[in-house]
């Protein structure tokens, strides 16, 4: 579950608190049509929020470099793409403490928070906007080419499967 819904809540709650916070929706799933009606009840459809639909692999990189971070509070995860993606544009990551996300995410390139704590979650989006000065795009970027590139991932594999042959 993305939480696509309680984090359109979230987001119509910061902003109802005078928080010039922004949330742009990447993709088809099946909780878009709740998402476009409760953006609109909230009155943040297009004001705050947008919910973009699918986009290609260069849509999404387009969408990436206009952000200032990415969110992604799911409730189960393994080792989201999306993730890496971000990094490789130099966004710093609000993600759910799942799967493998720990694993990617530290103090240097974003925030972890703990699933279904939408407090917490408030609390951690607001952090970043206020540190959003303090994250290292370039180091963020540097990071996810030297950990989540090509020629990390070959590297990795190939002693992977030296050892398995030892």
């Amino acid at each position: 579950m993305k939480n696509i819904v309680p984090t359109i809540r979230l987001v119509a709650e910061l902003r109802n608190r005078g928080f010039a916070v922004e949330l742009a929706i990447v993709g088809e799933g099946p909780e878009r049509p709740l998402a476009i009606e409760t953006a609109r009840a909230l009155g943040v459809l297009g004001c705050g929020v947008e919910i973009l639909g699918g986009r290609d692999d260069t849509g999404i990189a387009s969408e990436l470099r206009r952000a200032h971070a990415l969110v992604l509070v799911s409730d189960y995860e393994n080792s989201p793409c999306v993730i890496g993606e971000a990094m490789a544009c130099g966004l710093p990551v609000l993600a759910t403490d799942v799967g493998g996300v720990g694993e990617l995410v530290d103090r240097d390139r974003g925030v972890l928070v703990v699933p279904s704590d939408w407090q917490g979650s408030k609390r951690a989006i607001l952090a970043l906007v206020e540190r959003k000065r303090a994250f290292d795009g370039a180091s963020i970027r540097g990071w996810a080419v030297d950990n989540l590139g090509p020629e990390a991932v070959s590297r990795s594999f190939s002693e992977l499967y030296a050892r398995a042959l030892e």
